[in-house]
């Protein structure tokens, strides 16, 4: 478990405010937020992955292959 001081009175008073609001612990909340920045975080590096595929194709250095070659594949 890993503890964490806020230093901060406005960050404070919005945590006690949304974990009033949800009913949820403070703990709970935070796990929430640092999950789903996680989250948008792997989305982001594969929209850049997908970002340099499409760049590659569109140079022809790499050739897509046909959905049912990919089916076949499986």
């Amino acid at each position: 478990m890993t503890t964490i001081k806020i230093d901060n009175q406005t960050v404070e008073s919005f945590l006690y405010e949304q974990t009033v609001v949800n009913k949820v612990s403070t703990v709970d909340y935070l796990t929430s937020l640092i999950l789903n920045e996680m989250d948008f975080l792997e989305v982001k590096q594969d929209m850049k992955t997908l970002e340099s595929e499409i760049k590659q194709v569109n140079e022809g250095k790499i050739k897509p292959k046909p959905a049912r070659l990919l089916l076949n594949e499986l």
